[in-house]
């Protein structure tokens, strides 16, 4: 059985819940919180306590809220992104889709993550254009220009 570790995502004792923090910017203590394992079923749950992929919410938000993971779809899409960037910053060795069988970021995002040269571009782009990240990660431009800063790493070239 792998070791548990803690988690990469947030400081347990910091009494927050994750997803409050993340869709409310709520950084009050809750009371009761419950750990959920961002990368769901058997044996990723193995793979969540491994890698240190897990967070506390509160009940609301774990099992009973329309917001809550087990229950809403794209809250629980939200955290395995998050999660997916959590672990790639922390393992940058590892690759995450050999491990979980699953991608979570578009290829945009991986760079925009691991590359700080590609994440200045974005954000000036962004910024210029008056427009979020998110959507700027989706434009057709943004993504050649990655591709050039990948083939420039790959010729080492920076």
């Amino acid at each position: 059985m792998a070791k548990k570790i803690k988690s990469i995502m947030q400081d347990k004792e910091a009494g927050q819940c994750y997803l409050c923090r993340l869709l409310h910017r709520d950084y009050s203590i809750k009371p009761v919180r419950q750990e959920h394992h961002v990368m769901g079923g058997t044996a990723n749950r193995k793979l969540s306590d491994k890698y240190g992929l897990t967070v506390y919410l509160d009940p609301d938000h774990h099992l009973y809220g329309p917001e809550a993971v087990h229950k809403n779809a794209e809250v629980a899409k939200i955290l395995h992104r998050e999660g997916q960037k959590a672990f790639e910053r922390n393992y940058p060795d590892l690759d995450f889709y050999t491990i979980f069988r699953r991608n979570y970021l578009t290829e945009n995002e991986r760079a925009y993550e691991r590359d700080s040269r590609f994440r200045l571009y974005v954000n000036i782009y962004c910024d210029h254009r008056g427009i979020a990240i998110a959507e700027g990660l989706q434009h057709e431009i943004v993504s050649r220009v990655r591709e050039e800063y990948e083939e420039d790493r790959d010729e080492g070239k920076h």
